[in-house]
């Protein structure tokens, strides 16, 4: 111990000697590891870390898809919704959601906020509470009475302080509609602007079986205990495969589309299109890294061949 506490003094006399070989390494070293925390923090939390809901590796995501028409990725159709609801076995909850913009308050200070509608098993599904009062229940989901809302915890803060909203009317597109609940602050579902949640308007023309194939809805399930990707993609192609026999006007069509569904991990399905970049990125600066290394260890060797004759003298 006595010989290494005499070597790190001697090391710390020689970096504040040669303070500008000190300065360099240590902002390079910096530079560098810095890089890579920052870029790590952001794969970890983005691609390793799993969803914040509740086993949310259960969770999937259900899409048509028609390769051959350009299509790859096209959203649900809401019969295609009923018919997975009433003849599969492999999900504990099905849930329809869209995106859209809603302009609320009174007439004359109108606001176009971002909304998402929902069908009243997307927050059973995803096994999230309200924060004030509650979400929607299945009545709820029946037009004559959907006329609720749910805010989000930023705009409830935005709109009414710390006032309580639950029973307060909001008008939304010149419609009165109740405020039965509040999300937690912490609840964020793809978009963090998402301000408002009502129940989807569901007539009963969106159900008929001339909307099959009219894909504008967003589609999750969360898979029972102990059933497979495999297994649910397995009985939705056994529906596909139904219907392609009771609807046969539509069959030549979607044969020439290539139509199929897929049943995806929702989290893998959420970073599809971000996880080559991040992992480039991260691979980017494992180099500046490297290199920054090399830099440093080109330096040591020249300042040692400067002190070849000190090292000489020491030796003999």
């Amino acid at each position: 111990m006595t010989d290494f506490f005499q070597d790190v003094r001697y090391g710390v006399r020689m970096l504040l000697k040669d303070r500008g070989f000190t300065v360099a390494a240590l902002l390079t070293l910096a530079l560098c590891i810095g890089a890579n925390t920052a870029i790590f923090s952001i794969v970890r939390s983005v691609l390793l870390e799993p969803l914040p809901f509740d086993q949310s590796d259960r969770i999937v995501t259900i899409f048509n898809s028609y390769p051959n028409a350009g299509a790859e990725r096209a959203s649900t159709s809401i019969p295609d919704y009923f018919d997975r609801l009433g003849q599969t076995t492999s999900f504990e909850e099905l849930a329809l959601y869209q995106e859209s913009g809603l302009t609320i308050g009174e007439t004359g200070k109108p606001e176009r906020v971002d909304a998402l509608g929902v069908t009243p098993s997307f927050f059973r599904l995803l096994r999230v509470d309200a924060e004030l009062g509650r979400t929607f229940t299945e009545a709820e989901g029946v037009i004559g009475q959907e006329k609720k809302a749910v805010l989000s915890y930023g705009f409830w803060k935005e709109r009414y302080g710390d006032a309580n909203p639950i029973g307060q009317s909001l008008r939304i597109a010149g419609e009165p509609y109740a405020i039965v609940g509040v999300m937690p602050r912490t609840f964020v579902f793809e978009d963090a602007d998402t301000r408002v949640f009502v129940p989807l308007r569901i007539t009963d023309e969106m159900k008929s079986d001339d909307a099959r194939h009219s894909n504008s809805w967003g589609m999750l399930g969360r898979l029972k205990p102990g059933v497979s990707l495999a297994q649910a993609q397995s009985q939705i192609d056994a529906v596909n495969a139904t219907n392609r026999e009771r609807f046969p006007q539509f069959r030549e069509i979607l044969d020439k589309a290539g139509f199929h569904t897929v049943v995806r991990d929702y989290r893998s399905d959420l970073i599809r299109d971000i996880r080559s970049t991040l992992y480039l990125l991260q691979v980017g600066v494992l180099m500046v890294l490297l290199i920054g290394c090399v830099n440093i260890a080109n330096l040591i060797m020249v300042r040692s061949t400067g002190r070849s004759r000190e090292l000489a003298t020491r030796a003999a």
